[in-house]
């Protein structure tokens, strides 16, 4: 098979252009020898299957192993010593005297290649021509122009492809042996590497000279322009504030209006529909709760995820396509220093808003060993898209004024507690100077909606398949469980208290007494337990038990009406659409309840908490507590099994200390 590896330098364009390349055809696994993600997919030409590779992004193959990133060595390594077939070199038109570094290394390797000049809407934007004619005569290799995020160029790329597929001629380009590296050192009087590199720099200098022109005219462009406010030293951390608070603004409202559809329509579906099923094929009872119960229940638990999630996925992606989030990785540096955080570190924490584990993960571009270990056990207190979920049912149910603002306060409380964590790790086990936070800041665009419909589509179903995997086995143990007895015995949903999650739970619960869940709300223990696998899980457990005790009717064939609920589903959007306006005017008024089972549910919710206090409080340790096991098997992996045992003993104790303080304050004052 042929491969085809994609290199440039961070933020050239190179996983959009593998994006199209690839489209749905893209796994992800592991470099040989270590847990960094691998993203590689196949390109199929002329019924020929093309592995295409992305390696991470680097500045050039002059690598100094001390103070790279664990990213680095990798695109570096594999650069070196594999033989692709084929390297398509990405640069970025608009900087392209930066990206031909790399380019003219590339080309001193004699692996052939492909330079594909990207962003060329920019270039022409900014009022500058490329000759690429004589840029390719310059290089000795093929030279395509693109737009990647558009796909300008897509087809010429892939006639190039099978083209060098076929011929697969080396660039025309001399190596200098040891003899005349030395020859070239005693003449110079100065270090090889050093009178190469400015060799280099000259080369891409000159070339860039020969075949740039620039519109007679000089301003500031629009990047320029917005960057004065964005990153303004007085505007930047108030203007980055807005833009989280407005997110969360967009995901609850917007993506509250479609909750009743998938609500609706996934009860009529997989429980009421699926129960009506088995009972036409005279199934027992204790097997149609099971299945329509449990796993229908499970099931509409986590399609009701789906439009909050992919709101906030569809927001974040816009912030990182349109260029906002790097500077806001730089507005935030000035204030992280201070504190003798690093910087970069706070590229991951936004990640971390979608998910803890490529947050934990993201933290490998960081080349000090101390600052990957201090960003890591930041990372679990960043709210991920698993707690918004949970977070937007209470706001729901206890908070009908102000709903995103208590989001927005569990968020920040979440970032200061990561900050907290970092700086007491700094001031004591972790001491040492702070990395500086060297980064490009790509310009500003438009981002495409398909481009970020791909991008939270590919987010959004990550998440719903891997919740679903454990919502959904979780919601029908959990109903099994509130079902038997002591003695393993079945119970009646009328009996539930004696049933073996009940008396387990009211035997743990006094425990957490102390922040407001009182034995009564035994539900609400069980759904912090089974938290600790997924935090997805959590509304799925308080769905499930709040059901039975509060006996709310359960799936029967006799509430079976397709066509009816499939209706009331649908009309529920237009109803919540006309009401966006006025919430979006007036954000303090939080999303009515989703639907009537969830008016049910939210009542009993509302009888066994104490009123708002509780649940902010229980939230709170929702936040901060046990991150999941997929974060803490990560976090081993990253560091070691001593560090995440720490993260978790840490989270758990500083969790129940927060929210004792918070609860056992507020009923003082």
């Amino acid at each position: 098979m042929t491969t085809v590896a994609l290199a440039g330098n961070p933020n050239c364009g190179k996983t959009a252009l593998f994006n199209l390349l690839t489209g749905s055809r893209q796994r992800v696994g592991n470099w040989p020898g270590v847990t960094v993600e691998k993203k590689s997919g196949a390109l199929i030409l002329k019924n020929d299957i093309i592995e295409i590779i992305d390696l991470p992004g680097i500045y050039s193959l002059s690598m100094d192993e001390s103070s790279a990133s664990i990213d680095e060595r990798i695109a570096y390594d594999y650069l070196t010593t594999t033989s692709p077939d084929c390297v398509i070199n990405i640069v970025d038109g608009a900087h392209l005297e930066r990206n031909l570094y790399l380019t003219s290394q590339l080309l001193e390797m004699h692996i052939p290649m492909i330079v594909v000049v990207n962003m060329m809407d920019i270039v022409l934007k900014r009022g500058i021509a490329l000759d690429l004619k004589k840029m390719q005569k310059k290089l000795g290799c093929v030279v395509v122009a693109m737009s990647a995020n558009s796909g300008q160029g897509l087809e010429q790329l892939k006639i190039a492809i099978l083209q060098m597929k076929e011929n697969s001629a080396a660039p025309t380009w001399k190596l200098l042996s040891p003899k005349q590296l030395q020859s070239l050192q005693e003449t110079h009087r100065e270090d090889a590497d050093i009178v190469m590199a400015d060799a280099r720099y000259g080369w891409v200098t000159d070339i860039t000279d020969q075949i740039t022109t620039h519109a007679p005219f000089s301003k500031k462009n629009s990047t320029q322009w917005i960057d004065r406010i964005v990153l303004n030293r007085f505007l930047g951390i108030p203007l980055f504030l807005f833009v989280m608070y407005f997110m969360f603004l967009f995901a609850i409202n917007l993506g509250g209006a479609f909750q009743d559809f998938f609500d609706i329509s996934s009860q009529t579906i997989f429980i009421h529909g699926i129960a009506y099923l088995l009972s036409l094929l005279h199934a027992s009872p204790w097997f149609i709760a099971i299945i329509a119960n449990g796993v229908g229940k499970g099931i509409n638990t986590t399609l009701t995820f789906i439009p909050v999630l992919g709101a906030m996925f569809f927001f974040m992606s816009f912030l990182e396509d349109s260029g906002y989030m790097a500077r806001a990785a730089f507005v935030v540096d000035r204030a992280m220093r201070a504190l003798g955080l690093p910087g970069k570190s706070f590229v991951p924490m936004i990640v971390g808003l979608g998910c803890n584990v490529p947050a934990v993960m993201g933290a490998r571009t960081l080349s000090n060993p101390r600052d990957r270990i201090l960003t890591v056990m930041m990372m679990p207190f960043m709210s991920c898209g698993a707690r918004l979920a949970i977070f937007s049912v209470f706001v729901a149910a206890f908070f009908k004024t102000g709903g995103q603002d208590i989001i927005f306060v569990l968020y920040l409380i979440g970032i200061f507690m990561a900050v907290l964590t970092g700086f007491l790790l700094r001031m004591t086990v972790l001491k040492g100077e702070t990395s500086p936070l060297i980064m490009e800041l790509p310009s500003y665009h438009l981002p495409k909606l398909s481009v970020l419909c791909r991008q939270t589509w590919q987010r959004l179903k990550g998440f719903i398949f891997r919740a679903g995997r454990v919502i959904v086995p979780v919601c029908v143990l959990i109903g099994a469980l509130n079902s038997i007895s002591v003695s393993g015995k079945l119970i009646t949903p009328a009996s539930h208290q004696s049933s073996l999650l009940s008396v387990v739970g009211r035997e743990v619960t006094p425990i957490l007494s102390p922040m407001g869940v009182e034995k009564e709300n035994w539900p609400a223990t069980v759904g912090l337990v089974t938290g600790i696998l997924a935090k997805e899980v959590v509304i799925g457990t308080l769905n499930t038990l709040y059901s039975q005790v509060g006996h709310i009717t359960q799936a029967s064939s006799s509430q079976f009406q397709l066509w009816g609920g499939l209706h009331d589903a649908m009309i529920s959007i237009p109803k919540n659409l006309a009401g966006l306006a006025s919430a979006f005017a007036n954000p303090l008024v939080a999303s009515e309840p989703p639907s009537d089972m969830n008016h049910a549910v939210y009542g009993v919710m509302a009888k066994f908490f104490n009123g708002k206090l509780g649940a902010f409080c229980y939230l709170l340790f929702i936040l901060l507590y046990f991150p999941c096991v997929a974060t803490m098997a990560t976090m081993r992996r990253e560091l070691s099994f001593r560090w995440a045992i720490f993260s978790v003993c840490w989270s758990t104790g500083l969790a129940y200390v927060t929210a004792t303080l918070v609860y056992q304050a507020a009923r003082f004052w």
